[in-house]
């Protein structure tokens, strides 16, 4: 075989392999493809174990909804135009944020009716339901944009007051609002990069320690079981976790394209909304024998890999005890 030929060999075989979607990983476990959907954002579980994805691709907005166990995603009510940047399951009803307006649509009928219309020249860029009134009254609508954190009463079946919460350069770009053990976080992607808790007079407090070269945070999801938070970073294709009593981000995951939301199922999985993949992601929970690195009778080996920008990750885990 000439030189020429093995090179073009050489060169077709390393482009196909470049096309092949590595699936990534959460603590040495491979994730599955849960379900595909074409540009997939924001996503959240109902009681019965639906999950719902927000769905954006030349402005034919959409909600699709993946029966339990995953599989084909079907379409499920209509959103606003443009832009699904928030998305929250809160009782009968699925609230999903588009541009300048607030949709819900009921989980059993499918009905959509436009609920709020929040602003015509700040467009939002996260929203939450608050459904203990940890902050206001039960159902009350937080959303995020420029600079603000506002919150939405109803009042009666037409009326909405809306209350400005924050007005705050250090939340130039609001992301994944959550409540967590009746306090409210989000994410600033922008300026003040990191994860950010928001009293109920509006105060702010970092809850990271500021020392995690961030990209761009995004994607935020609380995780009770270890009172921990869950961020994805679209620059850095990562998911990092961060105690809610505050400390370092650490690497958890990696691999991923475009980060666009995570959520978890009780059992503990995580899912991540990779949307440049169009591919929502199951992550499996990791097993305690594969994050124990030394334990009575086990000896564990840490296998490190240099990630894009020079900090380390945990790249597999093993245990070599009898018993694991």
């Amino acid at each position: 075989m000439s030189v020429r030929r093995v090179f073009l060999t050489l060169l077709v075989c390393g482009w196909c392999a470049s096309q092949l979607m590595a699936a990534p990983v959460w603590m040495g476990r491979e994730g599955t493809q849960y379900a595909t959907v074409d540009n997939p954002f924001e996503i959240e579980f109902d009681a019965d174990g639906y999950l719902y994805a927000g769905h954006d691709v030349n402005a034919n907005v959409q909600i699709y909804r993946i029966p339990p166990g995953g599989g084909a995603a079907a379409p499920w009510g209509t959103m606003s135009p443009y832009d699904p940047d928030g998305l929250s399951v809160a009782g009968d009803f699925v609230y999903a944020a588009g541009e300048y307006d607030v949709y819900r649509t009921h989980r059993s009928t499918g009905v959509t009716q436009r609920w709020t219309n929040y602003s015509t020249s700040r467009n939002m860029t996260t929203m939450v339901v608050d459904q203990a009134g940890d902050y206001g009254n039960p159902g009350d609508i937080f959303i995020g944009s420029a600079r603000h954190v506002v919150d939405v009463e109803q009042i009666d079946v037409v009326t909405r007051v809306a209350t400005t919460l924050v007005n705050s350069a250090d939340l130039y770009i609001p992301r994944g609002l959550v409540f967590a053990r009746g306090s409210l976080y989000c994410l600033e992607s922008d300026a003040s990069l990191g994860l950010w808790q928001i009293g109920s007079a509006g105060q702010l407090t970092r809850v990271d320690d500021g020392g995690f070269d961030w990209g761009m945070p995004h994607a935020l999801a609380y995780h009770a079981g270890e009172d921990a938070f869950y961020v994805g970073d679209l620059d850095l294709g990562q998911v990092m976790r961060i105690p809610r009593a505050g400390g370092n981000a650490e690497v958890v995951a990696w691999d991923f394209d475009y980060i666009a939301a995570i959520t978890f199922d009780p059992a503990g999985n995580m899912y991540v909304s990779d949307s440049q993949n169009d591919v929502i992601w199951q992550m499996p929970v990791p097993e305690p024998s594969s994050i124990a690195l030394l334990g009575a009778g086990a000896v564990g080996l840490l296998l490190l890999a240099w990630r894009r920008r020079g900090h380390p990750r945990p790249l597999v885990v093993c245990n070599t005890s009898a018993d694991g």
